[in-house]
């Protein structure tokens, strides 16, 4: 593998040198069929180009954001800001009427000198630069236009594996956006480790619709190729999102062997792809079916694989992993066993071998596990894949952050997909967020990550840096990371259950969005699927539930609103024995989301709060209540009057019977 104390400029010209016209990247331009292509040799030309036309600007060490449509434009853009010693920030491109204030914000806090586009998107660009204040003197560069003779004036930067390559800005599902700094020798540290878990070789083949701008794509989908020496397909998201066969297709048709995205992109094409298009895929080639980003949802993995085996998807592909831009990218993925061979179990600390290979160990103190350093994912060896490990719990025990295996499956079993373990020398922690003391086994707690490629920081943000990257345990031996995830480990896997910032705690119970969220997108046909939001607001008489849900678009003046309404209530109830403050139905499109998908719970919350959200039909169940109990009262009165009303009849009758009765003569 190539040496992870260089730099990724180190690696381009390895590559160029030794494999110049082997194809490195492939973009469909039509999300299908139409195709342009970069060898090693091209890429590293235009890098090199565009780093020489940097540095006559005197941008080293500066920041640069990158603001491109889908294409290798923006891959050539990211390369040559390497090659100038320039620090990357790519970024979401606006879109339309989408508000500026991401954008504006990343500008100002990476305080971005220059901006590079192409030629045909710079007026654009700069008519919404033009809107926002304080940024008259950014500079402007078109990289698909310059003179490729520049590229003899460049002059390798003074950089190593330390040098701040690009800043990450993370996708604000839970806050403001942060830049983390990421390395050169983060970079190959993380790439080294997805090479291994993934068990990439030169005859691996990637397709990746991810957005570049997001660490999945770009150090999954861009990097990761690049390190591995194979090569790679891309398309759009919107080619994907449009369309979610072409994926598929296209991994069918390069004989893919890598290919992956969030939950939400299996989901998609469950919903969307006919039987008539699956008889035209080939998916036997695809070996790592790589999921992660967001929650993963069993049912979406059980539905998926018994859907595409007709198409020769195989369900031991999936690749359940968990990571975050903080640590570079990967952390954990799922266990590559060789057939036939038994699980590792946990054994006494022992020193590293002789081979550099890490046994598996448990560090305690006193019956609790303080650390657990995981099984390493061997990866060199021949292997098969084993399915994704999932593990049934008890629901309301899992409520209390206990972790209670259940074989049974009822509706108070929760199935959870086991996220694997971290490479070698890796250690993760379940720590309580409150006392940063470690958790008791099988309990759930805040995930600490020790990783080789931990970033360098945010980016000008010395005391979110400190809080987030600088975790101690009592003995002070070595700082983690603090993941603000919330999750367990069982026999040496970590399995993710939350966000601490999402969770919602109502009477003392801990209820996870995702849970709930997933109990809502079955419920009713008419309800979006993965545009549905579980939250909570506070009143006097504590945390009450809200659930947003998205209506599909064509349906919204065809539906009946109170039966959707109905509805949910009933199946939240049932399922998760919670009763729902307020149902809110918004139109398609309006809860807000991260550019991988992820939804943005904290933002859309605030949406709701401040009326900014487009409202089709809501309830409040209080005032539902309320209502329900003044009409009962008037209904009771109108009966008490009508009973009282009787009883004077019945009185004046017996009046006039005994006045009758005493006038009689016998």
């Amino acid at each position: 593998m190539f040496p992870t104390d260089s730099t990724v400029v180190n690696l381009l010209q390895h590559r160029a040198s030794n494999h110049a016209q082997k194809l490195s990247y492939t973009f469909l331009t039509s999300g299908e069929t139409e195709e342009i292509a970069l060898s090693y040799s091209n890429l590293e030309s235009q890098a090199k180009t565009i780093a020489a036309q940097l540095q006559n600007l005197n941008m080293q060490g500066e920041r640069a954001l990158l603001l491109y449509p889908s294409g290798l434009e923006f891959i050539a853009a990211f390369f040559g800001c390497l090659y100038a010693g320039v620090v990357a920030v790519p970024v979401y491109p606006p879109q339309g009427k989408q508000p500026l204030s991401r954008l504006e914000a990343i500008a100002k806090n990476a305080q971005a000198k220059i901006i590079l586009t192409t030629s045909n998107y710079k007026a654009e660009i700069k008519q919404y630069f033009s809107q926002i204040s304080k940024f008259d003197d950014l500079t402007y560069l078109t990289t698909d236009n310059l003179d490729s003779s520049l590229g003899f004036d460049w002059k390798k930067p003074n950089i190593n594996s330390n040098t701040l390559a690009f800043l990450q800005y993370t996708s604000g599902s839970t806050g403001n956006p942060k830049g983390v700094m990421v390395s050169h020798g983060n970079l190959l540290k993380n790439s080294a480790n997805i090479y291994q878990a993934f068990n990439h070789n030169s005859d691996s083949h990637g397709v990746i619709w991810l957005p570049p701008y997001h660490d999945m794509g770009l150090i999954g989908g861009i990097i990761q190729p690049l390190y591995g020496g194979f090569p790679v397909t891309l398309m759009s998201p919107s080619s994907f999102i449009r369309k979610p066969i072409r994926w598929l297709k296209a991994i069918s048709r390069y004989q893919a062997t890598t290919s992956g995205g969030p939950n939400f992109a299996y989901q998609r094409c469950l919903e969307t792809i006919t039987p008539q298009q699956k008889a035209e895929l080939d998916l036997s080639s695809w070996q790592v079916a790589f999921t992660g980003a967001e929650a993963i949802a069993t049912q979406t993995l059980e539905e998926f694989a018994e859907a595409f085996a007709c198409c020769g998807f195989q369900r031991e592909a999936f690749y359940p992993c968990y990571g975050l831009a903080e640590a570079t990218l990967f952390v954990t993925g799922k266990v590559m066993e060789a057939e036939g061979t038994e699980r590792q179990e946990m054994i006494p600390p022992t020193p590293l071998t002789k081979g550099g290979k890490l046994p598996t160990q448990t560090f305690q103190e006193g019956n609790v596990g303080v650390l657990e350093r995981l099984s390493p994912i061997s990866l060199q060896e021949t292997c098969e894949l084993r399915e994704p490990k999932i593990i049934k719990v008890d629901s309301k025990e899992l409520q209390k952050n206990k972790v209670v295996l259940t074989s049974e499956e009822t509706i108070k079993t929760q199935k959870i997909v086991s996220c694997g373990r971290p490479a070698i020398d890796e250690n993760i922690i379940i720590v309580d967020p409150e006392t940063a003391l470690p958790c008791p086994p099988e309990t759930v707690g805040e995930i600490w990550v020790s990783v080789a490629s931990i970033a360098q920081g945010y980016w000008e943000d010395e005391d979110a840096t400190e809080k987030a990257f600088n975790a101690y345990l009592p003995d002070n031996k070595k700082p983690f990371l603090r993941t603000g995830d919330l999750g367990f480990l069982h026999q040496g896997e970590l399995f993710v259950t939350g966000r601490i910032k999402d969770i919602i705690i109502i009477r003392g119970r801990n209820y996870y969005p995702q849970d709930i969220e997933n109990t809502v997108k079955n419920c009713h046909p008419d309800l979006r699927d993965h545009s549905c939001v579980a939250t909570s607001i506070t009143s006097e008489e504590g945390e009450k539930l809200v659930i947003i849900g998205e209506i599909k678009r064509k349906l919204e003046q065809k539906i009946n609103f109170q039966e959707i309404v109905n509805t949910i209530r009933s199946h939240v109830s049932r399922k998760h024995g919670i009763q729902t403050n307020k149902i809110v139905l918004v139109k398609q499109g309006s809860i807000p989301k991260t550019s991988s998908g992820k939804i943005q719970h904290l933002a859309a919350k605030k949406a709701y709060l401040e009326n900014n959200i487009s409202i089709i039909f809501q309830e409040d169940s209080s005032e539902k209540n309320t209502k329900e109990s003044q009409e009962k009262t008037m209904s009771h009165s109108i009966e008490l009057n009508k009973t009282q009303k009787r009883k004077d009849k019945k009185i004046v009758r017996t009046n006039l019977m005994v006045k009758k009765l005493r006038q009689r003569k016998y």
